[in-house]
């Protein structure tokens, strides 16, 4: 069994699989490598999701920073080679396609630890009323924040600005 913080890292964590983060594999040197990959400007966002990640698994978790061409910010990009964990969020969530039903049965803390990884990974996010199956569907959101206490869905902010913030009020 998981413990309570292993699983708020893992709440968390799906939450920014959900979002920004993703799955991918390689073929290196005839070898299948599966990583949880996640780029982004925002230092603090990768640094959480690196401490959550390394609460779930054994494996080094490599976070660097590099320049991108098209941005003036530097780019944080993210790596974990954990097989068993990328499996599971793609199952779980059939690719990126829904939240799983478990989520909705968790206790408070893990449901706000997913809204709180969900919400850092704003892309999806500000295109949530997108009818496209690339983004989370906002039903999908409403629903979690709906059956959390004391999160009122209707004070979550989406601005253009891609500055996403919930009020949780207690």
């Amino acid at each position: 069994m998981i413990g309570q913080e292993a699983g708020k890292s893992f709440a968390y964590v799906l939450g920014v699989f959900l979002g920004d983060g993703c799955v991918t594999t390689s073929n290196i040197a005839g070898r299948d490598r599966t990583m949880f990959r996640l780029n982004t400007i925002d230092e603090d966002f990768a640094q959480a999701t690196k401490a959550a990640l390394q609460h779930l698994s054994d494996y080094k978790v490599t976070l660097w920073c590099h320049a991108v061409s098209k941005s003036s910010k530097p780019n944080w990009a993210l790596g974990l080679g954990d097989r068993v964990l990328c499996k599971r969020l793609v199952d779980d969530t059939t690719r990126k396609a829904k939240i799983p039903g478990y989520v909705f049965d968790w206790p408070r803390d893990f449901k706000l630890a997913f809204i709180a990884g969900l919400i850092r990974s704003a892309p999806p996010l500000c295109s949530i009323h997108s009818t496209t199956s690339s983004c989370l569907p906002a039903a999908g959101l409403m629903r979690v924040l709906k059956s959390t206490p004391y999160v009122r869905p209707s004070r979550l902010i989406l601005s253009i600005s891609a500055s996403v913030r919930a009020s949780i009020t207690r």
